[in-house]
Order: C-alpha cells, then structure tokens, then sequence
C-alpha cells in the first residue's frame, strides 16, 4: 500500500537471477534518498524462467559474453561486486522467500541479502534450506520460513507468478518499472546511466507509464517527479 504521504509510486519488477535488476538497485536508493516520503517503492514478482522454460547454461557462452560486455563494467561504475554465479537456479522460491519476508516486516533485508547472496556467493536460490539459513542469518524465524515455503508447495502448482498487466498495458518480457500514481509531473532523468545525481527537466507534463530497463544503458530513463 502507498503510504498517504507519497506523491509518486514506481512499481518494479524484477527477478532475484537477473543481474540488471540488482544493478538498479543504487539508482532505486537514490531516488528514495533524494525524494524522501515522496516517493514509494513496490517491488513485484517477475519469474523470467518459470518451468517448464529451461535455465541458462552458467558456464554458456551467452553468460559469459553479457557479463564481459555489461554486467561487470556496470558493476565497475556503481562500485558493486557481483560475480557470475556458478548455478543458475529458478527463483520462484526466493521470491516467495521475500513475500514472507514482507508479511513480517522484513522485505528490505531479505530482497537486497537474496541479491546479494546470489550474486556474490551464488547462493541456491532455489534450496529451500539456504532460503531457510538466509532468514536466520537475518535475525529472523528460519523455522517459520520453512513452514511457510512447505505448504506453498500445492499453492505453486496452481497459481504460478506470471507476467503482469496492469492498466491495459503488459509489463513486457523483462523486468521494468511502471509509474503508478504520476499526475501531471515533468520527466525526472539520469544525467548518465550510472550516475546518481538527477535533476528534473524542463519538458512538457507525461502520463503515468512503463519504464523499461534497457540492458545497454541500464539507468530507469523517466522518472515523473514534481517540478
């Protein structure tokens, strides 16, 4: 829910195997930094490679060649340390790792240590027990987290994450952002994919809407922002 105070809701989605997801997240803070109360996040669940769609080859040359071209120059600029995992798990678990995390008030925690965890130490996003040592490492029930991802278990088989449409548009393929509550405000851009500081620009008012994350120049492109 958008808390009373906040004048502009950016719904992201984005999935825990998705390196360009957890390098958004410096650009995220920023704005949530700079804006304040402003401004509200909602993080949603995109599952890119849901079964039967089959996971990526860690050691193929598609990874390997992204992540030479993009991923560990990006990281460079915004100061992060991602390594290439060395598994390539499905994510539905994590991402119902993170949905319990947010019944319990610990959404933020769980979602930047699950990005972490797999992009640093290639944390099995899709073991039940490291999802369960993960909420214990973070001061919260394991136990509970076990219980709850065991009787998910029938749920899954019926009603599977999908790509999302909201307000007559879908959300693409790939994970993006999309302007929830934006009323006549002007477009909020980056100076530069990778930096940090924004600044609004003179241009005419825009309507809520997508804002996908490009995976050549990974900066979210149009904010909407007050004047």
């Amino acid at each position: 829910m958008t808390p009373p105070q906040a004048t502009l809701t950016l719904i992201v989605w984005s999935d825990y195997v998705c390196p360009f997801c957890y390098l958004e997240a410096p650009e995220l803070d920023a704005l949530v930094s700079h804006f304040g109360e402003r401004i509200h996040v909602e993080w949603r669940a995109f599952e890119l490679r849901p079964e039967p769609v089959p996971t990526l080859d860690p050691d193929g040359d598609y990874l390997h060649d992204i992540w030479g071209r993009a991923v560990y120059p990006m990281a460079r600029q915004r100061g992060m340390t991602l390594q290439l995992p060395r598994i390539q798990p499905r994510s539905r678990l994590a991402h119902e790792a993170a949905k319990w995390a947010m019944d319990h008030d610990a959404f933020a925690p769980m979602h930047t240590e699950l990005f972490r965890g797999f992009f640093e130490d290639s944390l099995d996003l899709a073991d039940p027990q490291a999802l369960i040592e993960t909420a214990n490492y973070l001061g919260l029930d394991g136990d509970s987290l076990g219980r709850y991802l065991a009787e998910g278990a029938t749920a899954r088989q019926c009603s599977p994450i999908r790509k999302t449409r909201i307000v007559g548009e879908s959300a693409a393929y790939r994970p993006c952002c999309y302007s929830a509550t934006a009323k006549h405000w002007a477009p909020y851009r980056a100076r530069n994919p990778v930096n940090t500081s924004y600044r609004p620009s003179i241009a005419s008012c825009s309507a809520p809407g997508f804002m996908p994350f490009s995976h050549k120049s990974i900066a979210i492109y149009n904010f909407y922002v007050l004047p």
